[in-house]
This record gives C-alpha cells, sequence and structure tokens, in this order.
C-alpha cells in the first residue's frame, strides 16, 4: 500500500518514536480530507458530549466496539474520570483520549490544516480509485497465495 500511496503523491514519513529518532519498520501516510461544512467537530464539543454520542452509538447502532478517540482539555479531568466512573462498564467498550493541543505526540492521529495547507496536499495527491495487482504492489504472485499477502 504504501507503494500505491508513493505513486499517488501522498506524503509519507517514518514514524517518529518517542525520542524523536526514526522507525523505519513503519510509514505513515498523510491523507487530505476535509468535511462538510456544519459538521461537529470535537475540537467543538466538550469531552462529555463527545463520550455521551459514543454511548449512543454505543447503544443504539453497533454491538460490536465502537472505538472513538476523545479529545479532552486538562481541565475537563476531573468531570470526565466521574462520567467513566458511572457509565464506562455498561456503555463503552474502547475509549482513548488525546489533549486537544499540547498533547506531545510528533505524529498526532489527526491534524487540523488551513484551507491553503490542504488545497496544497490536494493538489499533489491523485485519488486513489484502485489498488492495482500485486506485481504493482511490488509482491509475487507466490507471496499472496490464497488471497492472503504479507505485511511490510
Amino acid at each position: 500500500m504504501v507503494e500505491v500511496c508513493r505513486k499517488h503523491g501522498y506524503p509519507l514519513e517514518y514514524k517518529k518514536n518517542l525520542d524523536g529518532t526514526d522507525d523505519f519498520g513503519t510509514t505513515l501516510v498523510t491523507f487530505p480530507y476535509s468535511h462538510p461544512e456544519g459538521t461537529p467537530l470535537a475540537s467543538e464539543m466538550t469531552a462529555l458530549t463527545q463520550l455521551s454520542l459514543v454511548k449512543l452509538l454505543q447503544s443504539i447502532w453497533s454491538d460490536n466496539s465502537v472505538s472513538c478517540t476523545v479529545y479532552y482539555k486538562k481541565e475537563e479531568i476531573p468531570t470526565i474520570k466521574e462520567y467513566l466512573r458511572r457509565n464506562y462498564r455498561y456503555s463503552h467498550k474502547t475509549l482513548s483520549f488525546l489533549l486537544h493541543q499540547e498533547h506531545g505526540f510528533i505524529q498526532a492521529p489527526l491534524e487540523e490544516v488551513s484551507e491553503a495547507q490542504y488545497r496544497e496536499l490536494c493538489d499533489k495527491t491523485e485519488v486513489i480509485t484502485e489498488i492495482g495487482s500485486v506485481g504493482e504492489m511490488g509482491l509475487s504472485d507466490d507471496e499472496c497465495e490464497g488471497g492472503v499477502c504479507p505485511v511490510r
């Protein structure tokens, strides 16, 4: 998949370890995306609002684990702890938490960019509409016998 992304112009970089060194075994891909006007964003919600939405989805939409990263502010921690004490056991299966800002991650899972940065990323990339053949991904046919290719 990395080669497919490279050929389509998506920015690639190696994962940064917590000490700042590169992990040459993991490649990260930047995918620009936008959302429709009026879409509710985590940055505009409290952590409790996000948790309540996940609880609702877990109860009416999916019996599987609804995974969610809840973005929070430091001053919300006491309220989050109380909410989790009362609700986590029967209303949630998978949650992670990330500070809105100053989280310390060099490569955060989501990064807000300006309109100009978004347009620049889009101008440099070509939408991936198909993956291609096994050979185009740098694998030989015998490596993907039975429809399962090795992870590299």
